[in-house]
């Protein structure tokens, strides 16, 4: 569940923790508007331009929206699994100045495969690696924190920094 390093620091403390993807209820309900969405407004589509719709077709546009919907569904299961092992990676770093937070685990890398895109020559794979978020890296200093609220269960932290 986590990792803790040794420093070269002795005043540091460093630690990974790795949060399952699957039990974070905020990713599973954005996954399935991502999932959902789009086969919703495939269908429509669909019945909309084979108008007006009779019991044969729409069965065929339901078989043609289920096979999308397969196809889909293995592409984001095949990532979420196999490239990202099912988890989302934090390091967390304790200092004397204060807490930092970065990214880690195969989503550390993902500035390459930006790079990669925005360098393909199509418009919108050049579009997406430039919208696409890198890793991400937070630091809050102990003056600025009011208090921490520890996840024990995670293994993660929660600093409440005073604005």
């Amino acid at each position: 569940m986590r990792e803790t390093q040794q420093s070269t620091v002795p005043s540091e403390l460093t630690w990974v923790a790795k949060l399952p993807l699957v039990r974070d209820p905020v990713f599973v309900r954005q996954m399935s508007l991502v999932f959902v969405i789009p086969l919703v407004f495939v269908g429509m589509l669909l019945v909309i331009l084979d108008w007006p719709p009779d019991a044969e077709r729409l069965g065929l546009i339901l078989r043609v929206v289920l096979l999308v919907g397969g196809l889909m569904l293995a592409l984001y299961l095949f990532v979420i699994f196999g490239v990202l092992r099912g988890r989302q990676e934090l390091r967390y770093t304790l200092d004397a100045e204060g807490a930092r937070e970065q990214t880690a685990g195969p989503l550390k890398h993902i500035n390459i495969v930006r790079l990669l895109l925005v360098l393909s020559g199509k418009p919108t794979y050049a579009g997406i690696g430039m919208i696409t978020q890198g890793p991400v890296s937070e630091r809050v200093t102990w003056k600025r924190v009011e208090k921490v609220v520890p996840e024990p269960q995670t293994r993660t932290i929660a600093p409440s920094p005073v604005w």
